[in-house]
């Protein structure tokens, strides 16, 4: 993404003035070698090496001296800036940096956010907004694991092995504690598709929205759509054998598909965090 734009070309602007406002005027420069290529590395350590093997030849070795100055090859002089203020400083100046760019790109009450803050640091990364409301989605293993697999194609799940996925899966869960100060709204995902009205209801109550807030109804999202990516086993056979394993190994976070025509009046009655999002 190119934040300039999305900022309406303030971005950089806001953030410099927000680093000094932190008080970053004092820095020190040190050598950057981050940027160095494999082959870089190799070239500076061999030159490296026979220039301190040279160089040791004219000086006179002395305990607690080092009189040959390394070489800094491909490195960059970059600054190290010095940060001295206490947390709450902090936190006051970059909660009133993250809401000038945001208040600079529109008058809206709200914004809608996608992956705002991580759902297992909700606490630790809401203090920085004002008046944040986070809603957290959790998706049936089995679908997440095809949908990775077969249509995604993406690295960002550990599908080439179930196993693996299966151990992912549940680590990351473990990760993610109950926010205590931020107000948070646990939705599954297959509720919005198969129980559309009474979680959109749902989310409306927890937003404090009305039901005329809701001006574009099933136009970005559209539950008929995402149906066809729930309940995927049956398209996939030959993935039978992975997802009885998902099935027995994370049996706690399955969706109860036969159980999707249930009346929406039954969504959400129970929306604790500990019971989908362990």
């Amino acid at each position: 993404m190119n934040y300039e734009i999305f900022f309406d070309g303030h971005f950089m602007e806001y953030t410099k003035a927000y680093l000094e406002d932190l008080g970053g005027e004092s820095y020190y420069l040190i050598h950057d070698t981050s940027g160095m290529t494999q082959l870089q590395q190799f070239i500076s350590r061999v030159v490296n090496k026979l220039y301190y093997l040279l160089a040791g030849l004219r000086y006179k070795k002395e305990y607690g001296k080092q009189p040959i100055r390394p070489l800094n090859l491909f490195s960059r002089m970059e600054k190290n800036y010095m940060y001295l203020l206490d947390e709450k400083s902090f936190e006051e100046k970059t909660r009133a940096y993250m809401m000038r760019l945001f208040e600079n790109i529109s008058d809206r009450e709200f914004f809608n956010i996608h992956e705002l803050i991580p759902v297992h640091m909700i606490d630790e990364c809401g203090r920085y907004f004002r008046d944040l409301y986070v809603i957290a989605t959790e998706r049936d293993p089995r679908d997440i694991f095809l949908t990775a697999r077969h249509l995604w194609l993406t690295p960002d799940y550990p599908c080439y092995d179930v196993e693996v996925f299966c151990k992912y899966y549940r680590w990351t869960r473990t990760l993610i504690r109950k926010a205590e100060n931020i107000r948070v709204l646990y939705v599954q995902f297959e509720d919005l598709v198969f129980a559309y009205d009474a979680t959109v209801k749902q989310i409306e109550n927890f937003l404090g929205l009305r039901a005329e807030d809701h001006i574009y109804p099933k136009k970005f999202f559209i539950p008929e759509a995402s149906g066809r990516n729930c309940n995927l086993k049956n398209k996939f056979p030959e993935e039978a054998e992975n997802i009885r394993i998902i099935e027995r190994e994370l049996s706690e976070w399955l969706y109860n598909f036969d159980e999707q025509n249930t009346t929406d009046a039954a969504v959400g009655e129970n929306n604790d965090a500990d019971s989908r999002f362990k």
